[in-house]
C-alpha cells in the first residue's frame, strides 16, 4: 500500500511538472496573458508556440491582425484547432468587428480560446470588451487585467468606451 501511495504521489509531482513546465512555455508567447480560465490572448505567436496552445487545452484561435494569414490557418487546422481572422485595422477598431468577434466568442461556448494580434493590444481590448460586455466580469475587474498589457489611448480607448457605453444603452 505504501509503495502505491509513493507512486501516485511521484505521478502527482510529475504531473504537476508537466503542468508548470507548459505553463511556462505559455508565457514565453509574446505577451502572452491568461484573463481568465477560458481566454487567454497575446502578441504575434510562432509556428512552434501552437503546439503548447493545443496541448494546454485551447480549442479555438482567433487572430485579429489584417493581411493574408493562409500559413497560420494552414498550421493551426493541421493540429485540430478551429481558426478565425476578423482583421481589425489599428486605426480603425469598428462595432462590426467587435460583433463578429463576440458571434465567434459566444459560439465556442466554454471551450478554451486563445485570442492574438501583434503585440496583443486588439487582443487585450476585444477580449476585455467581452468579459465587461457577455461575462458580466465588473468592468474594474476585467480593465485590471487588461491594463498588465498596456493603457488604450486615443482612436483604441474611444472604441472601447463607446462600445461599453452602446451596450450599456442596450441593456
Amino acid at each position: 500500500m505504501k509503495k502505491i501511495l509513493c507512486l501516485l504521489s511521484l505521478a502527482s509531482l510529475v504531473s504537476c511538472t508537466a503542468d508548470d513546465t507548459l505553463i511556462q512555455s505559455l508565457h514565453q508567447i509574446n505577451h502572452f496573458h491568461f484573463a481568465s480560465e477560458q481566454i487567454a490572448s497575446s502578441g504575434h505567436t510562432t509556428s512552434e508556440q501552437y503546439q503548447n496552445i493545443k496541448d494546454y487545452g485551447f480549442k479555438h484561435v482567433i487572430n485579429l491582425i489584417p493581411g493574408n494569414q493562409v500559413k497560420e490557418r494552414t498550421l493551426v487546422q493541421s493540429l485540430g484547432l478551429s481558426y478565425a481572422q476578423i482583421a481589425v485595422d489599428w486605426n480603425n477598431p469598428t462595432a462590426a468587428n467587435f460583433a463578429e468577434f463576440s458571434q465567434l466568442m459566444q459560439s465556442f461556448g466554454h471551450d478554451r480560446i486563445f485570442v492574438h494580434c501583434e503585440m496583443n493590444m486588439r487582443a487585450s481590448a476585444f477580449v476585455f470588451l467581452y468579459r465587461v460586455i457577455h461575462q458580466d466580469v465588473p468592468e474594474q475587474d476585467a480593465r485590471k487585467e487588461m491594463l498588465k498589457i498596456w493603457q488604450p489611448e486615443g482612436t483604441w480607448d474611444q472604441f472601447i468606451n463607446t462600445t461599453i457605453e452602446t451596450h450599456k444603452s442596450l441593456k
